[in-house]
Protein backbone atom coordinates (compact mmCIF):
# COMPACT_ATOMS: atom_id res chain seq x y z
CA UNK A 1 0.00 0.00 0.00
CA UNK A 2 2.90 2.38 0.72
CA UNK A 3 4.39 1.74 -2.73
CA UNK A 4 1.00 2.32 -4.35
CA UNK A 5 0.30 5.54 -2.41
CA UNK A 6 3.71 7.08 -3.17
CA UNK A 7 3.45 6.34 -6.87
CA UNK A 8 -0.11 7.64 -7.16
CA UNK A 9 1.00 10.85 -5.43
CA UNK A 10 3.96 11.29 -7.81
CA UNK A 11 1.82 10.47 -10.83
CA UNK A 12 -0.82 12.98 -9.73
CA UNK A 13 1.76 15.75 -9.27
CA UNK A 14 3.29 15.04 -12.68
CA UNK A 15 -0.16 15.02 -14.28
CA UNK A 16 -0.83 18.51 -12.87
CA UNK A 17 2.65 19.90 -13.51
CA UNK A 18 3.87 18.38 -16.80
CA UNK A 19 1.47 18.45 -19.80
CA UNK A 20 3.49 15.68 -21.49
CA UNK A 21 2.75 13.19 -18.69
CA UNK A 22 3.04 10.21 -18.87
CA UNK A 23 4.99 10.33 -22.17
CA UNK A 24 7.89 12.35 -20.74
CA UNK A 25 11.11 12.04 -22.74
CA UNK A 26 12.12 10.62 -26.10
CA UNK A 27 11.97 6.95 -25.07
CA UNK A 28 8.39 7.28 -23.80
CA UNK A 29 7.32 9.12 -26.95
CA UNK A 30 8.98 6.40 -29.06
CA UNK A 31 7.14 3.61 -27.25
CA UNK A 32 3.80 5.41 -27.63
CA UNK A 33 4.50 5.96 -31.34
CA UNK A 34 5.10 2.22 -31.78
CA UNK A 35 1.79 1.50 -30.05
CA UNK A 36 0.15 3.71 -32.70
CA UNK A 37 1.93 1.76 -35.45
CA UNK A 38 0.69 -1.56 -34.11
CA UNK A 39 -2.96 -0.48 -33.84
CA UNK A 40 -3.32 2.08 -36.65
CA UNK A 41 -1.07 0.52 -39.31
CA UNK A 42 -1.02 -3.12 -38.10
CA UNK A 43 2.76 -2.97 -38.37
CA UNK A 44 5.58 -2.68 -35.89
CA UNK A 45 7.61 -0.43 -38.18
CA UNK A 46 6.58 0.84 -41.58
CA UNK A 47 7.89 -0.78 -44.82
CA UNK A 48 10.51 1.98 -45.15
CA UNK A 49 11.74 1.40 -41.59
CA UNK A 50 12.83 -2.26 -41.82
CA UNK A 51 16.41 -1.38 -40.88
CA UNK A 52 15.10 0.05 -37.56
CA UNK A 53 12.91 -2.94 -36.70
CA UNK A 54 15.50 -4.34 -34.30
CA UNK A 55 15.70 -1.12 -32.34
CA UNK A 56 13.13 -1.98 -29.69
CA UNK A 57 11.82 -5.41 -28.65
CA UNK A 58 8.04 -5.82 -28.94
CA UNK A 59 7.01 -6.44 -25.34
CA UNK A 60 6.44 -2.93 -24.05
CA UNK A 61 5.03 -1.38 -27.26
CA UNK A 62 2.54 -4.29 -27.38
CA UNK A 63 1.56 -3.56 -23.77
CA UNK A 64 0.86 0.08 -24.66
CA UNK A 65 -0.92 -0.95 -27.86
CA UNK A 66 -3.37 -2.97 -25.75
CA UNK A 67 -4.49 0.15 -23.85
CA UNK A 68 -4.32 2.44 -26.89
CA UNK A 69 -6.43 0.01 -28.92
CA UNK A 70 -9.17 -0.02 -26.26
CA UNK A 71 -9.12 3.56 -24.94
CA UNK A 72 -7.37 5.59 -27.62
CA UNK A 73 -5.11 8.43 -26.46
CA UNK A 74 -6.50 8.14 -22.92
CA UNK A 75 -5.05 4.62 -22.79
CA UNK A 76 -1.68 6.07 -21.85
CA UNK A 77 -3.06 7.21 -18.50
CA UNK A 78 -4.56 3.79 -17.77
CA UNK A 79 -1.28 2.10 -18.80
CA UNK A 80 0.55 4.36 -16.34
CA UNK A 81 -1.90 3.55 -13.55
CA UNK A 82 -1.70 -0.22 -14.15
CA UNK A 83 2.11 0.03 -14.06
CA UNK A 84 1.88 1.79 -10.69
CA UNK A 85 -0.25 -1.10 -9.41
CA UNK A 86 2.18 -3.69 -10.82
CA UNK A 87 5.11 -1.97 -9.09
CA UNK A 88 3.23 -2.09 -5.79
CA UNK A 89 2.51 -5.80 -6.41
CA UNK A 90 6.23 -6.30 -7.12
CA UNK A 91 6.98 -5.06 -3.59
CA UNK A 92 4.61 -7.73 -2.24
CA UNK A 93 6.19 -10.43 -4.41
CA UNK A 94 9.64 -9.40 -3.16
CA UNK A 95 8.33 -9.81 0.40
CA UNK A 96 7.34 -13.43 -0.40
CA UNK A 97 10.71 -14.20 -2.00
CA UNK A 98 12.62 -12.96 1.07
CA UNK A 99 10.39 -14.77 3.58
CA UNK A 100 11.06 -18.07 1.79
CA UNK A 101 14.38 -18.37 3.65
CA UNK A 102 14.71 -15.21 5.79
CA UNK A 103 12.72 -13.47 8.53
CA UNK A 104 9.57 -11.40 8.10
CA UNK A 105 11.50 -8.43 9.45
CA UNK A 106 14.01 -8.73 6.59
CA UNK A 107 11.13 -9.01 4.14
CA UNK A 108 9.45 -5.88 5.50
CA UNK A 109 12.70 -3.88 5.33
CA UNK A 110 13.41 -5.04 1.76
CA UNK A 111 9.90 -4.24 0.58
CA UNK A 112 10.07 -0.78 2.19
CA UNK A 113 13.42 0.06 0.57
CA UNK A 114 11.97 -0.97 -2.78
CA UNK A 115 8.71 0.93 -2.21
CA UNK A 116 10.31 4.18 -1.00
CA UNK A 117 13.13 4.48 -3.57
CA UNK A 118 12.29 7.78 -5.39
CA UNK A 119 13.67 6.95 -8.85
CA UNK A 120 11.75 3.70 -8.98
CA UNK A 121 8.60 5.53 -7.90
CA UNK A 122 9.07 8.23 -10.55
CA UNK A 123 9.85 5.99 -13.52
CA UNK A 124 7.03 3.58 -12.73
CA UNK A 125 4.53 6.37 -13.53
CA UNK A 126 5.90 7.03 -17.04
CA UNK A 127 5.46 5.22 -20.34
CA UNK A 128 8.77 3.44 -19.93
CA UNK A 129 9.45 -0.27 -19.85
CA UNK A 130 11.19 -0.41 -16.47
CA UNK A 131 8.24 -1.05 -14.13
CA UNK A 132 6.71 -3.75 -16.36
CA UNK A 133 10.14 -5.35 -16.75
CA UNK A 134 10.74 -5.38 -12.99
CA UNK A 135 7.33 -6.96 -12.41
CA UNK A 136 8.07 -9.88 -14.74
CA UNK A 137 11.62 -10.28 -13.41
CA UNK A 138 10.48 -10.40 -9.78
CA UNK A 139 7.49 -12.60 -10.61
CA UNK A 140 9.73 -14.96 -12.61
CA UNK A 141 12.17 -15.39 -9.73
CA UNK A 142 9.26 -15.81 -7.34
CA UNK A 143 8.11 -18.79 -9.41
CA UNK A 144 11.67 -20.14 -9.50
CA UNK A 145 12.52 -19.70 -5.80
CA UNK A 146 9.22 -19.83 -3.91
CA UNK A 147 6.94 -21.99 -6.06
CA UNK A 148 9.71 -23.92 -7.86
CA UNK A 149 7.69 -23.91 -11.10
CA UNK A 150 10.61 -23.72 -13.49
CA UNK A 151 8.66 -23.83 -16.76
CA UNK A 152 6.45 -20.94 -15.67
CA UNK A 153 9.53 -19.06 -14.46
CA UNK A 154 11.09 -19.48 -17.91
CA UNK A 155 7.95 -18.15 -19.60
CA UNK A 156 7.82 -15.08 -17.33
CA UNK A 157 11.52 -14.29 -17.78
CA UNK A 158 11.10 -14.81 -21.53
CA UNK A 159 8.39 -12.13 -21.49
CA UNK A 160 10.84 -9.91 -19.55
CA UNK A 161 13.41 -10.39 -22.35
CA UNK A 162 10.86 -9.14 -24.89
CA UNK A 163 10.32 -6.05 -22.74
CA UNK A 164 14.00 -5.27 -22.16
CA UNK A 165 16.64 -7.31 -24.02
CA UNK A 166 19.06 -7.32 -21.06
CA UNK A 167 17.03 -10.28 -19.73
CA UNK A 168 18.09 -12.26 -22.81
CA UNK A 169 21.22 -13.23 -20.85
CA UNK A 170 19.46 -14.09 -17.56
CA UNK A 171 19.67 -17.85 -18.34
CA UNK A 172 23.42 -17.58 -17.61
CA UNK A 173 22.60 -16.43 -14.07
CA UNK A 174 19.95 -19.15 -13.74
CA UNK A 175 22.50 -21.77 -14.83
CA UNK A 176 24.96 -20.65 -12.13
CA UNK A 177 22.13 -20.68 -9.58
CA UNK A 178 21.12 -24.18 -10.70
CA UNK A 179 24.70 -25.44 -10.24
CA UNK A 180 25.11 -23.82 -6.80
CA UNK A 181 21.72 -24.97 -5.50
CA UNK A 182 22.10 -28.37 -7.18
CA UNK A 183 18.85 -28.08 -9.07
CA UNK A 184 18.46 -31.16 -11.34
CA UNK A 185 19.63 -30.42 -14.87
CA UNK A 186 16.25 -31.44 -16.31
CA UNK A 187 14.65 -28.55 -14.37
CA UNK A 188 17.09 -26.09 -15.92
CA UNK A 189 16.23 -27.51 -19.36
CA UNK A 190 12.54 -27.08 -18.55
CA UNK A 191 13.19 -23.45 -17.56
CA UNK A 192 15.12 -22.90 -20.80
CA UNK A 193 12.27 -24.46 -22.78
CA UNK A 194 9.79 -21.95 -21.31
CA UNK A 195 12.19 -19.08 -21.99
CA UNK A 196 12.82 -20.09 -25.61
CA UNK A 197 9.12 -20.70 -26.17
CA UNK A 198 8.53 -16.98 -25.69
CA UNK A 199 11.52 -15.37 -27.41
CA UNK A 200 12.02 -17.70 -30.41
CA UNK A 201 9.06 -16.46 -32.53
CA UNK A 202 10.38 -12.88 -32.35
CA UNK A 203 13.92 -14.00 -33.22
CA UNK A 204 12.59 -15.92 -36.24
CA UNK A 205 10.61 -12.85 -37.28
CA UNK A 206 13.79 -10.73 -37.11
CA UNK A 207 15.66 -13.27 -39.23
CA UNK A 208 12.94 -13.10 -41.88
CA UNK A 209 12.66 -9.29 -41.85
CA UNK A 210 16.27 -8.15 -41.37
CA UNK A 211 18.31 -11.36 -41.65
CA UNK A 212 19.30 -11.31 -37.97
CA UNK A 213 18.43 -13.54 -35.02
CA UNK A 214 19.20 -10.71 -32.57
CA UNK A 215 16.31 -9.96 -30.24
CA UNK A 216 17.03 -6.22 -30.33
CA UNK A 217 19.69 -3.72 -31.31
CA UNK A 218 18.90 -1.27 -28.50
CA UNK A 219 21.76 -2.34 -26.24
CA UNK A 220 24.49 -2.47 -28.88
CA UNK A 221 23.18 0.76 -30.45
CA UNK A 222 23.37 2.60 -27.12
CA UNK A 223 26.92 1.37 -26.58
CA UNK A 224 27.98 2.34 -30.11
CA UNK A 225 26.32 5.76 -30.28
CA UNK A 226 27.01 6.97 -26.74
CA UNK A 227 29.47 4.76 -24.85
CA UNK A 228 31.99 4.29 -27.68
CA UNK A 229 32.37 8.06 -28.36
CA UNK A 230 32.69 8.68 -24.63
CA UNK A 231 35.42 6.04 -24.35
CA UNK A 232 37.25 7.38 -27.41
CA UNK A 233 37.13 10.86 -25.89
CA UNK A 234 38.51 9.41 -22.63
CA UNK A 235 41.41 7.66 -24.40
CA UNK A 236 42.28 10.46 -26.83
CA UNK A 237 41.34 13.37 -24.54
CA UNK A 238 39.26 14.63 -27.45
CA UNK A 239 35.85 16.33 -27.60
CA UNK A 240 32.88 14.03 -27.06
CA UNK A 241 30.52 15.83 -29.48
CA UNK A 242 33.01 15.78 -32.36
CA UNK A 243 33.93 12.13 -31.80
CA UNK A 244 30.27 11.13 -31.56
CA UNK A 245 29.52 12.88 -34.84
CA UNK A 246 32.39 10.99 -36.51
CA UNK A 247 31.23 7.67 -34.98
CA UNK A 248 27.63 8.09 -36.18
CA UNK A 249 28.82 9.15 -39.65
CA UNK A 250 31.02 6.04 -39.88
CA UNK A 251 27.99 3.89 -39.04
CA UNK A 252 25.78 5.58 -41.63
CA UNK A 253 28.46 5.18 -44.32
CA UNK A 254 29.00 1.50 -43.48
CA UNK A 255 25.27 0.69 -43.56
CA UNK A 256 24.88 2.57 -46.85
CA UNK A 257 27.58 0.30 -48.29
CA UNK A 258 25.67 -2.83 -47.20
CA UNK A 259 27.11 -3.58 -43.75
CA UNK A 260 24.79 -5.25 -41.24
CA UNK A 261 24.16 -2.68 -38.49
CA UNK A 262 24.55 -4.95 -35.45
CA UNK A 263 27.62 -6.73 -36.84
CA UNK A 264 29.30 -3.43 -37.69
CA UNK A 265 28.64 -1.90 -34.26
CA UNK A 266 29.78 -5.06 -32.44
CA UNK A 267 32.98 -5.22 -34.48
CA UNK A 268 33.85 -1.58 -33.80
CA UNK A 269 33.25 -1.99 -30.07
CA UNK A 270 35.36 -5.16 -29.87
CA UNK A 271 38.16 -3.50 -31.81
CA UNK A 272 38.28 -0.53 -29.41
CA UNK A 273 38.17 -2.67 -26.25
CA UNK A 274 40.87 -5.07 -27.52
CA UNK A 275 43.10 -2.10 -28.42
CA UNK A 276 42.75 -0.50 -24.95
CA UNK A 277 41.74 -3.24 -22.46
CA UNK A 278 43.11 -1.60 -19.29
CA UNK A 279 41.79 1.86 -20.18
CA UNK A 280 38.41 0.36 -20.97
CA UNK A 281 38.34 -1.48 -17.62
CA UNK A 282 38.99 1.81 -15.78
CA UNK A 283 36.42 3.62 -17.94
CA UNK A 284 33.79 0.89 -17.41
CA UNK A 285 34.31 0.88 -13.64
CA UNK A 286 34.09 4.66 -13.23
CA UNK A 287 31.07 5.06 -15.51
CA UNK A 288 29.23 2.29 -13.62
CA UNK A 289 29.35 4.36 -10.40
CA UNK A 290 25.97 6.05 -11.13
CA UNK A 291 24.35 2.61 -11.17
CA UNK A 292 25.17 2.20 -7.48
CA UNK A 293 25.48 5.76 -6.18
CA UNK A 294 23.60 8.04 -8.58
CA UNK A 295 21.04 10.34 -6.96
CA UNK A 296 18.72 10.55 -9.98
CA UNK A 297 16.84 13.54 -8.58
CA UNK A 298 18.73 16.05 -10.74
CA UNK A 299 17.76 14.08 -13.87
CA UNK A 300 14.11 13.99 -12.76
CA UNK A 301 14.08 17.72 -11.98
CA UNK A 302 15.68 18.60 -15.31
CA UNK A 303 13.28 16.45 -17.34
CA UNK A 304 10.39 18.26 -15.71
CA UNK A 305 11.97 21.72 -16.10
CA UNK A 306 12.36 22.19 -12.36
CA UNK A 307 16.09 22.66 -12.94
CA UNK A 308 16.73 24.34 -16.28
CA UNK A 309 20.50 24.75 -16.04
CA UNK A 310 22.76 22.03 -17.40
CA UNK A 311 23.78 19.49 -14.77
CA UNK A 312 27.39 18.34 -14.37
CA UNK A 313 28.21 14.75 -15.32
CA UNK A 314 29.95 13.86 -12.06
CA UNK A 315 31.36 10.48 -13.16
CA UNK A 316 32.83 12.05 -16.35
CA UNK A 317 34.50 14.84 -14.37
CA UNK A 318 35.98 12.25 -11.99
CA UNK A 319 37.09 10.06 -14.92
CA UNK A 320 38.93 12.95 -16.60
CA UNK A 321 40.45 14.07 -13.30
CA UNK A 322 38.68 17.44 -13.38
CA UNK A 323 38.14 17.57 -9.64
CA UNK A 324 38.67 21.33 -9.45
CA UNK A 325 35.77 21.86 -11.87
CA UNK A 326 33.66 19.45 -9.82
CA UNK A 327 34.48 21.43 -6.68
CA UNK A 328 33.43 24.68 -8.40
CA UNK A 329 30.15 23.09 -9.50
CA UNK A 330 29.34 22.09 -5.93
CA UNK A 331 30.14 25.59 -4.64
CA UNK A 332 28.10 27.27 -7.40
CA UNK A 333 25.09 24.94 -7.05
CA UNK A 334 24.34 24.30 -3.37
CA UNK A 335 21.53 21.86 -4.22
CA UNK A 336 24.22 19.44 -5.39
CA UNK A 337 24.81 18.79 -1.70
CA UNK A 338 21.63 16.71 -1.91
CA UNK A 339 23.53 14.47 -4.31
CA UNK A 340 26.14 13.83 -1.63
CA UNK A 341 23.45 13.02 0.96
CA UNK A 342 21.77 10.52 -1.36
CA UNK A 343 25.18 9.05 -2.24
CA UNK A 344 25.77 8.43 1.47
CA UNK A 345 22.36 6.70 1.66
CA UNK A 346 23.29 4.40 -1.24
CA UNK A 347 26.70 3.70 0.25
CA UNK A 348 24.84 2.54 3.36
CA UNK A 349 22.57 0.33 1.26
CA UNK A 350 25.55 -1.25 -0.51
CA UNK A 351 27.45 -1.81 2.75
CA UNK A 352 24.35 -3.44 4.23
CA UNK A 353 23.99 -5.62 1.11
CA UNK A 354 27.64 -6.73 1.39
CA UNK A 355 27.09 -7.43 5.10
CA UNK A 356 24.01 -9.49 4.26
CA UNK A 357 25.90 -11.48 1.63
CA UNK A 358 28.77 -12.18 4.05
CA UNK A 359 26.54 -13.42 6.88
CA UNK A 360 24.21 -15.41 4.62
CA UNK A 361 27.34 -17.11 3.25
CA UNK A 362 28.04 -18.39 6.77
CA UNK A 363 24.42 -19.40 7.37
CA UNK A 364 22.38 -22.31 6.02
CA UNK A 365 22.78 -23.55 2.46
CA UNK A 366 19.43 -22.11 1.34
CA UNK A 367 20.21 -18.65 2.72
CA UNK A 368 23.66 -18.72 1.19
CA UNK A 369 22.25 -19.72 -2.21
CA UNK A 370 19.62 -16.95 -2.28
CA UNK A 371 22.17 -14.32 -1.21
CA UNK A 372 24.53 -15.45 -3.99
CA UNK A 373 21.68 -15.33 -6.53
CA UNK A 374 20.73 -11.79 -5.47
CA UNK A 375 24.37 -10.68 -5.64
CA UNK A 376 24.81 -12.26 -9.09
CA UNK A 377 21.71 -10.48 -10.40
CA UNK A 378 22.91 -7.11 -9.07
CA UNK A 379 26.33 -7.57 -10.69
CA UNK A 380 24.72 -8.89 -13.86
CA UNK A 381 22.57 -5.79 -14.37
CA UNK A 382 25.38 -3.45 -13.31
CA UNK A 383 27.88 -5.07 -15.68
CA UNK A 384 25.56 -5.02 -18.70
CA UNK A 385 24.41 -1.45 -18.04
CA UNK A 386 28.03 -0.46 -17.45
CA UNK A 387 29.11 2.88 -18.92
CA UNK A 388 25.54 3.56 -20.11
CA UNK A 389 24.33 3.41 -16.50
CA UNK A 390 21.85 5.86 -15.08
CA UNK A 391 19.75 5.58 -11.95
CA UNK A 392 16.92 4.39 -14.18
CA UNK A 393 18.96 1.28 -15.08
CA UNK A 394 19.28 0.52 -11.36
CA UNK A 395 15.54 -0.27 -11.26
CA UNK A 396 16.22 -3.73 -12.73
CA UNK A 397 18.51 -4.64 -9.84
CA UNK A 398 16.64 -2.69 -7.15
CA UNK A 399 14.53 -5.61 -5.81
CA UNK A 400 17.63 -7.72 -5.27
CA UNK A 401 19.72 -4.84 -3.91
CA UNK A 402 16.90 -3.97 -1.51
CA UNK A 403 16.60 -7.64 -0.56
CA UNK A 404 20.29 -8.07 0.24
CA UNK A 405 20.42 -4.76 2.13
CA UNK A 406 17.40 -5.87 4.18
CA UNK A 407 19.05 -9.21 4.94
CA UNK A 408 22.14 -7.31 6.12
CA UNK A 409 20.00 -5.06 8.36
CA UNK A 410 18.25 -8.09 9.80
CA UNK A 411 21.53 -9.85 10.65
CA UNK A 412 22.84 -6.64 12.25
CA UNK A 413 19.69 -6.18 14.34
CA UNK A 414 19.81 -9.85 15.35
CA UNK A 415 23.43 -9.55 16.50
CA UNK A 416 22.65 -6.33 18.38
CA UNK A 417 19.74 -8.05 20.18
CA UNK A 418 21.94 -11.00 21.15
CA UNK A 419 24.68 -8.65 22.41
CA UNK A 420 22.22 -6.82 24.67
CA UNK A 421 20.81 -10.05 26.07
Amino acid sequence: MIALAIRILIGGLLFLYNPSFPAIGGDAEGYWSLAHNIIDQHEYYGPDEASRSLRRPPGYPSWLALWYGIFGENGRFLASFIQIILTAISAGILYQIITKHFSKRAAWIGSLIFALEPNSAYYSTLLLSDSLFVFFIVYGFHELIVKERVLYAGILLGVAALIRPVAYYVPLVIFIYAVISRIPFRKFVLYLLGFLLIITPWMVRNWIVVDSFDISSSGISTYYRYVLPSFRAFVSNGTYDDIREQTVRAFDDAVAKGARPNEFMSRELRKEIIAHPISYGIFHAIKTIPFFLGDGLREIFQKNNILEEKQPNISSLVMHGKLSILSKEFRAKPYLALTAVINIWWIGIIISALYGTLYAWRDTKNKKTIAILFALLILFFALLSGPASTTRHRMSALPFLAGLAAIGCDYWLLRKTKTRS
